[in-house]
């Protein structure tokens, strides 16, 4: 995924000959690489799509592509079966480029746009966003920004707050059960500047921010952003034997999809491991991330209970208590307050003196 890739269209023969399956959006700016297997596929579904001729300017450049691994031959058995990154058949990415003189000069225009991109990758359930933010990555109002930081930025409130509706979309029209979708956010940012603003901004909240500070961090920590969007699509889904599964569930939502693994080398590496300009402040590292999915360990499947389970134990339950009642309440109507029937024909306590 390079959301710069104008340098790399032309030679994009390079790449096929490598193996490497390439697809770029109408601009030639932004592009998705993979290696796929056969009868496999990328091509851009949303975002967009007009041709090079057009000049217009773009606030947000984004893209929206399907990537479908294709078919492989098992090493061992030798027979053909689905290629699968991430037990997934089919991924779908968004590449974007927010400009910084757009993100600053007309910052509500820019946020307008965001929200529709995440909205479009809530539309098509896409596994992956990632691009250059600029400052639409650490600040959360650009127009009159504050203090930096990675916590809180304008990418990350419409992503999350996209994801949040989808959420709820799904719960009311098809399971009220079904877990969060959650979105995990990885930065890229060059270890100088890193180092840079954790000496100049540390402890600095918006009251104490002056302008010397704006100065002196000033086109420093511009970094790109990668968003994991946990949709469930690589989740293992257990339907027979449902009655052997007993314990509780409660534990098993804080448990995400995915099992992260970052490559720390690129997080601390610098322009000259890269072959980057040094006065190129505009270049970024890149971001490599391991995706595991995160299957259930034996522990977590004896303490796991499905849904269905839950609800059968449930209604039993429920119609134990309603027959006990309807057996109480019969057995007073029969014998009035306290004792059975046999009850009656002798006296209340029976006395154990002779």
């Amino acid at each position: 995924m390079n959301c710069e890739a104008s340098s790399i269209y032309p030679h994009r023969a390079c790449l096929e000959e490598a193996q490497m399956q390439t697809c770029f959006n109408d601009y030639h700016d932004l592009m998705v690489a993979a290696r796929i297997g056969k009868d496999g596929y990328i091509r851009q579904i949303a975002g967009y799509c007009t041709d090079e001729n057009d000049t217009r300017v773009r606030q947000v450049p984004l893209a929206i592509f399907e990537v479908s691994w294709g078919k492989t031959k098992h090493r061992e058995t030798g027979e053909v079966e689905d290629l699968t990154r991430a037990r997934m058949t089919m991924t779908r990415v968004c590449v974007y480029h927010v400009g910084q003189k757009h993100a600053s000069e007309s910052p509500g225009i820019v946020g307008e746009c965001i929200a529709i991109m995440a909205f479009e990758c809530a539309r098509y359930q896409v596994d992956a966003i990632a691009g250059d933010g600029n400052k639409a990555c650490y600040y959360t109002t650009p127009e009159s920004p504050g203090v930096p930081t990675y916590q809180h930025s304008l990418l990350q409130f419409w992503i999350n707050r996209m994801m949040g509706v989808a959420t709820q979309a799904m719960r009311k029209n098809f399971d009220q059960t079904c877990p969060p979708i959650r979105v995990n956010h990885f930065i890229s940012c060059s270890y100088r500047d890193l180092d840079c603003l954790a000496t100049h901004l540390d402890g600095i909240t918006t009251a104490t921010y002056t302008g010397e500070l704006m100065k002196k961090t000033a086109e420093r920590g511009d970094c790109c952003m990668l968003s994991i969007v946990e949709w469930g699509h690589s989740r293992l889904v257990n339907e027979e034997y449902l009655e052997l599964f007993d314990g509780d569930e409660d534990h098993m939502n804080y448990v995400g999809e995915f099992y992260f693994k970052v490559n720390e080398t690129c997080l601390h590496g610098d322009h000259n491991i890269f072959m980057v300009a040094p006065n190129d402040r505009d270049a970024h590292n890149p971001i490599l991330v391991h995706l595991n999915p995160s299957d259930m360990t034996l522990g977590e499947r004896h303490h796991y209970r499905p849904r269905q389970v839950r609800m059968s134990k449930h209604d039993k339950r429920r119609e134990r208590q309603k027959a006990n009642k309807r057996k109480a309440y019969e057995d007073q109507r029969n014998t009035g307050w306290g004792g059975s029937s046999s009850s009656m024909s002798r006296t209340w306590r029976q006395s154990y003196w002779r």
